[in-house]
């Protein structure tokens, strides 16, 4: 194998293995060490030549994300208008929000299975779902919020009312 191509597989030396595990090890997908390739226990490294395994990222807990997904349907319904009749509440562990208001159904905001935030009709299984794109990512401040918060407003707006 080309030197050029061990290191798109993420192959660090030319006596290193050149197999596919060489590029899981470099995302932190599979951790091995380079001596044996078969320590892949839980330690923090090789009992055998001492190679550090490396630390996925691990961030405390609270602090990848500001805020759950009730809070995004939290804010679009202030958005829209609480003293209109719009609303909103948590799902379980706000792991979704639902949101509803005059003449619109209650409609379910969550993370499906390709990881695109969506929003839906909740109670019609068969409801075109509407995928709010996160541009920047998830929110990490009120400002953040809102302008998501009123993305979601606009969806509903256009799809709903």
């Amino acid at each position: 194998m080309t030197d050029s191509l061990r290191l798109l597989l993420g192959a660090a030396a030319p006596e290193q293995a050149t197999t596919i595990s060489d590029l899981a090890r470099a995302l932190g997908l599979l951790w091995a060490c380079p001596c044996t390739y078969e320590n892949t226990d839980a330690e923090d490294a090789c009992g055998k030549c001492g190679t550090p395994r490396a630390t996925a990222y691990d961030p405390d807990p609270g602090t990848e994300y500001a805020y759950p997904l009730s809070d995004y349907a939290r804010e679009t319904a202030r958005v829209l208008g609480l003293k209109k009749g719009w609303g909103a509440e948590s799902g379980y562990i706000g792991a979704y929000g639902l949101i509803w208001g005059p003449g619109v159904p209650t409609l379910r905001l969550y993370v499906d299975h390709d990881d695109d935030l969506v929003l839906r009709a909740q109670d019609d299984p068969f409801a075109f779902p509407h995928v709010i794109e996160l541009r920047d990512g998830a929110p990490g401040t009120p400002e953040e919020l809102r302008a998501v918060a009123e993305r979601i407003a606009s969806v509903i707006r256009l799809a709903y009312t």
